[in-house]
């Protein structure tokens, strides 16, 4: 894609504008599969589309340096055989502390501060921004909209919704709160979800969910652990990810 400027009365605007993409979005192929006879994904197939998302979301996180916020079955483009993440209207420029900051011990106690898990320093949080994203995608710690947040982990627990899909072939909660029951087994019982809705999924599939829904940021699991999980290691055919 490529970024053009504009301005119509004196108002700039920022046009992106991104390739056709003919595979339609997620989200299709996810209201499909919950509709056929054997909902859901295959574990191959998941794991080669969410694998790209996974890649698309490191990118934005170090190379681009922005977290996304936003991300949902609705906002990841399929085409000759590649996922592609769309709709940045709500990303937010990671911020991080200076070098002077990470050595300075005065303000340990500062609540926009919290320590990195992946590399040990400190990087300042995000305030609440109000809730954002779709209901069904969003992270608990969005959707109570109190405390400072870590943009990275959110990204890391909308996938992990997405993943959900793909794998159980049914939908999310409808609202990150422990009173609504899908949340709450989604977070505190998924095992014994799986065996209620018939699904089963290998133990690798089940602990990689498990870590990505901590419903506590500090706890879920970072980016890296997710790119290095056993789940992603499996050798899988080449024609395996083919949705039919």
């Amino acid at each position: 894609g490529r970024t053009t400027s504009s301005g119509r009365q004196g108002e700039p605007t920022l046009n992106v504008i991104l390739p056709y993409c003919g595979g339609g979005d997620l989200f299709e192929i996810l209201q499909e599969s919950q509709q056929s006879e054997n909902p859901g994904m295959s574990e191959p197939q998941a794991r080669y589309w969410f694998r790209q998302i996974i890649s698309g979301l490191h990118h934005l996180h170090t190379v681009a340096g922005i977290c996304h916020r936003d991300l949902s079955p609705e906002n990841v483009m399929l085409h000759d055989n590649k996922s592609l993440i769309i709709d940045m209207g709500m990303c937010l420029r990671i911020p991080h502390n200076s070098k002077d900051d990470d050595d300075d011990d005065d303000d340990d106690d500062d609540p926009t501060k919290t320590t990195d898990i992946q590399n040990g320093t400190t990087k300042r949080l995000f305030k609440p921004q109000g809730a954002c994203g779709k209901l069904p995608y969003m992270a608990p710690e969005i959707y109570r909209n109190r405390d400072p947040f870590d943009g990275g982990a959110v990204d890391i627990w909308t996938a992990a919704t997405i993943l959900f899909c793909m794998l159980t072939g049914n939908r999310s909660y409808q609202r990150a709160h422990t009173s609504d029951p899908q949340f709450y087994w989604m977070t505190h019982g998924l095992p014994m979800l799986l065996s209620d809705w018939g699904v089963v999924l290998t133990p690798e599939a089940v602990d990689l969910l498990q870590g990505m829904l901590k419903v506590d940021p500090r706890e879920r699991y970072t980016l890296e652990q997710v790119l290095n999980h056993a789940w992603f290691a499996v050798d899988d055919h080449t024609d395996d990810h083919v949705l039919t």
